[in-house]
């Protein structure tokens, strides 16, 4: 997971995302059942975007919904 923030971070252009017209960009972590992975995912990406200034479009969504409810 890490990595994969990693990985984000340095492929964002951080001149790119402060022009006037930034590209939008967006991001989506998936995982199973979006209880854990992929919002913690999310959570860690929202700070280290927001603590360099990039502006991201960030969601994270699971494939399964057999645990909804509990």
């Amino acid at each position: 997971m890490a990595l994969m923030v990693s990985v984000v971070l340095l492929t964002c252009n951080r001149e790119k995302a402060m022009e006037k017209k930034p590209a939008n960009i967006s991001v989506l972590f998936v995982c199973l059942g979006n209880i854990c992975r992929s919002p913690a995912a999310e959570g860690i990406l929202r700070h280290f975007a927001e603590k360099e200034g990039i502006s991201l479009d960030i969601a994270s969504c699971g494939l399964g919904d057999w645990h909804l409810g509990s």
